[in-house]
């Protein structure tokens, strides 16, 4: 009746709070639209929150687990339309941390075309949720950078040169 979903069977499984390479709460700072943030979190949250005030206490939260709990109680206080720009501003924060730290950028590309999950049972947006049905738009997010990664190495490669223009 119900055939098993195994997609995530062969994934690479992890946590946005995790201490792992694939994670926007490190303490990795970027520096995005002339600010500096002290993680990608940082940058989301105080994105998403629909006042000055509130934004500025994210941005000066001490971690980012810390600033994900400023912004998530507060719907009433996030700025009009966040579900739909929120994926825009991950992007851009995982693309500019991949942009500012090698290790991250390699270790993102070490990972070939694995499927990336972000293994929270309670988030259905960035992650797969406790059935495995949820959006996993964090591992989404991160397979399209990967991907515009890949790309850009592609179109940067060096063309070979023919026979005839080395002379040999």
């Amino acid at each position: 009746m119900f055939a098993p979903d195994n997609k995530f069977e062969d994934a690479l499984l992890f946590s946005r709070f995790d201490r792992d390479q694939l994670l926007n709460s490190s303490s990795r700072s970027i520096y995005l639209e002339e600010c500096e943030w002290r993680s990608a979190e940082h940058y989301v949250c105080s994105k998403i929150a629909g006042n000055s005030r509130l934004a500025e206490q994210i941005a000066a939260a001490d971690s980012a687990e810390q600033a994900a709990l400023l912004i998530k109680p507060w719907y009433r206080l996030k700025a009009k339309g966040w579900r739909k720009s929120r994926r825009l501003f991950m992007t851009r924060a995982l693309y500019t941390q991949v942009q500012m730290y090698d290790d991250v950028r390699e270790y993102l590309l070490s990972t070939g075309d694995q499927l990336l999950a972000e293994s929270s049972q309670y988030d259905h947006y960035w992650g797969v949720g406790r059935d495995w049905r949820g959006e996993n738009m964090f591992g989404q997010v991160w397979m399209d950078v990967r991907k515009k990664l890949m790309q850009d190495a592609k179109e940067q490669a060096p063309v070979p040169l023919d026979k005839d223009e080395t002379g040999v």
